[in-house]
């Protein structure tokens, strides 16, 4: 199920920009939070991790698994919009081109 949300055009202090799910139909309706490093541990698996920081609103203990798998959706498709738009900015690793 894709959820609503909204990025914010203020960031946080350390730089970061708010990401708000705004969904009626989710549980996670109106939690604020913004993603921090993101990485692909392993280059050979579509695997992506991500820390984030929770800034308004609560996530139950029982729904965290769910909550996480909701914001990195939310994460892919920003990256993919980023793509699109030459905006992504790549930090670490190795440039191959």
């Amino acid at each position: 199920m894709t959820v609503r949300y909204e990025v914010s055009s203020d960031s946080t202090k350390d730089g970061y920009y708010k990401v708000a799910i705004r969904d009626d139909e989710s549980k996670f309706n109106n939690v604020v939070f913004n993603f921090g490093a993101v990485e692909f541990p392993d280059e050979s698996q579509p695997i992506l991790r991500f820390d984030y920081t929770i800034l308004e609103g609560t996530v139950a203990k029982n729904t965290q698994g769910e909550f996480e798998n909701t914001i990195g959706d939310i994460l892919v498709e920003l990256i993919e919009k980023a793509l699109e738009r030459h905006e992504l900015i790549y930090k670490g690793g190795t440039d191959e081109t």
